[in-house]
Order: C-alpha cells, then structure tokens, then sequence
C-alpha cells in the first residue's frame, strides 16, 4: 500500500485521452472538460500520494466524461482491493454501487438506510422510494 499514490499516478496518466495529456494547437489552454478532467485526477493523485489509510470523495465523477468515469471506477475499486477506505458521496446511482460494497443513504440530513450495495442495485422498490430513481 505505501506506493498506492505513486501507482494512481501512473496509472491516471493512462486515464485521460489524449488531447487532455498534451498541449493544444494553441498552447497550453485545455477547454473546460479538458481542465475538470486533469483537475480532479490530479486532485484524488495528490490526495493518495500522501498513503492514506482513508479517501473521502464527494461526488467524483461530477463533469468527467464517461469514458474518465469508466477508468475512475476501475482506480477507486483498486484503492478498497488494497485495503484503502472509501467514503464516497455520489449522485450516480450505477456508479456507487459499482464502486461501493455498502451503501449509506441519506435523506433530510440523516441516514434513512443502509445495506449492502448489491441489495441496493437489486431492489428497484428502494432505489424508487429513497432516491426516486433506477439504477438502470
């Protein structure tokens, strides 16, 4: 675990297409999806160079192109294999339970119920009554 930062960082480098990892025709100006890609990948990078037992992140993959999502969901199930805990705050619904093997949801500030992910993706019933939605 001590080189997990060092690893998402190599890794990351892999993450971002290629326009986001060079400079553009006109310099070093990345459009707003380029920058809100390179930005939180070098923020969760910096957060993970520091070998932290625990990782809070709220709503990572806010703004990232899907195929950045894809990859980010492929690191986070990465840091939890090493044994790095995840708290992660997540609007995604497909996304957290690919991720997360519990969930937690809260509803007016305090938690209205939590169970395991799987029960979660599996029960439509609760996704519609928590969160007014399907995973699918």
């Amino acid at each position: 675990m001590a080189d997990m930062g060092d690893r998402f960082v190599m890794a990351s480098m892999t993450w971002l297409p290629k326009p986001c990892c060079t400079a553009s025709p006109v310099g070093d100006v990345f459009s707003a999806p380029q920058r809100t890609n390179r930005c939180r990948t070098l923020a969760i990078a910096r957060a993970l160079l520091m070998n932290p037992r625990y990782v809070i992140m709220d709503e990572p993959s806010e703004g990232l192109a899907s195929v950045i999502v894809d990859h980010l969901v492929d690191a986070l199930r990465t840091l939890c294999d090493d044994g790095i805990g995840l708290l992660l705050t997540e609007q995604k619904l497909a996304m957290a339970l690919a991720v997360c093997a519990r969930v937690a949801i809260m509803m007016n500030g305090r938690i209205a119920a939590s169970m395991p992910a799987a029960q979660l993706a599996s029960d439509e019933g609760a996704q519609q009554r928590y969160l007014g939605v399907a995973a699918h």
